[in-house]
């Protein structure tokens, strides 16, 4: 049992859709020829802020970006969950050369793939 004054935190990495071109082209194509989301996010400042006993939640947000070379960026993308279907539609290799296709549509000054996340984490306190 976490003792009085502990910290319990949830900490997670989402796509930043809004804020990363290269996130809403991953989100796209996953969304034309990957599995369904398996999962929906949960509320999680909601469900912290019900649990009895803890009080004083704090939300950290920052932006993150993943600068990647192509095979990177690629694997990055099919080890989503959503990506199974892809693989199996368009075997491996087919599926690694067209992520690695919008990826050089995306690529930077400097090589790499700027892929744009958001860094999520909640902290509660135990009263």
């Amino acid at each position: 049992m976490l003792p009085s004054g502990g910290v319990l935190a949830i900490v997670e990495y989402v796509r930043d859709e809004s804020g990363s071109a290269t996130a809403r082209a991953v989100v796209e194509f996953l969304r034309q020829h990957g599995g369904p989301r398996a999962y929906s996010r949960p509320d999680y400042p909601g469900e912290l802020g019900r649990l009895a006993g803890f009080g004083n939640i704090d939300a950290i947000q920052q932006p993150v970006t993943l600068l990647l070379g192509l095979p990177a960026f690629a694997g990055l993308v099919l080890s989503s969950s959503y990506a199974r279907e892809t693989i199996e539609q368009f075997g491996r290799a087919r599926a690694e050369a067209m992520i690695q296709t919008i990826g050089a549509a995306l690529v930077g000054d400097d090589g790499k793939v700027p892929f744009g996340y958001l860094f999520h984490a909640w902290l509660v306190t135990r009263i």
